[in-house]
């Protein structure tokens, strides 16, 4: 994907359309692309992630329920909280996911404040 791409992809999703288009670009341009093919286990339970995923095609599911999961690392990322259980890629679909590391995050949460609200909003992981 191209920056472009991102920020478009972004856009769609509710944590980050309210952002402004600044914003978008801060974060579009430190996010790397990652695929994952159908039923692959992106995270295993028990781990504390290093990197924000943010879900944008496809879909993340977790093994207890098929409610899929548009974000995930928060709660790592800011507290160092494991992950409870197995995120795996969609059975058909796969997942097509933007990871945002560590560092990264914390200077778009103190750049974007705005964000920490929508995370606390939808309850990501």
């Amino acid at each position: 994907m191209n920056i472009t791409e991102k920020i478009f992809a972004l856009n769609q999703i509710e944590i980050f359309n309210s952002l402004q288009y600044s914003e978008l670009i801060l974060i579009a341009e430190v996010t790397s692309e990652h695929y994952y093919p159908p039923e692959t286990i992106i995270v295993h339970s028990g781990t504390i992630l290093q990197k924000l995923y943010i879900v944008v095609d496809g879909k993340v599911m977790h093994d207890k329920h098929q409610n899929p999961i548009p974000i995930f690392g928060v709660g790592s990322l800011i507290l160092e909280e494991e992950i409870p259980y197995d995120l795996i890629a969609d059975k058909a679909l796969g997942a097509k996911v933007l990871s945002i590391s560590k560092g990264h995050f914390f200077t778009i949460i103190n750049e974007c404040p705005n964000i920490v609200i929508n995370f606390l909003k939808i309850n990501a992981l």
